[in-house]
């Protein structure tokens, strides 16, 4: 076993990488499908499907973006000031 690999086993045994165990439920097709892309890439079933839920998690988190965007460069215009910083902040939210 290479040693980054061996690395990664110590490692993981005590802890440093604070992964939870957990089980999921896969319809036959998906698991098919899945173990197949696997063996094809010579990867784990366990490492393609926790980068499945990473991006999928950013693509969430993304979708929560706009919000900071709206209020994005309020910094630039001249007629924005500390006074009117709630006008800004919370006029867009109670359109909504």
């Amino acid at each position: 076993m290479p040693i980054a690999g061996l690395l990664g086993r110590v490692l993981g045994v005590y802890g440093v990488c604070h992964m939870q165990r957990t089980q999921i439920l896969l319809e036959k097709s998906q698991y098919d499908t899945l173990k197949s892309l696997c063996e094809r890439k010579g990867l784990s079933l366990s490492n393609v499907v926790r980068d499945a839920v990473e991006l999928y998690l950013r693509t969430v988190a993304n979708k929560r973006a706009p919000a900071l965007q709206e209020i994005e460069g309020i910094g630039s215009d001249a007629q924005a000031t500390g006074r009117t910083h709630d006008t800004h902040l919370y006029s867009r939210r109670s359109r909504r």
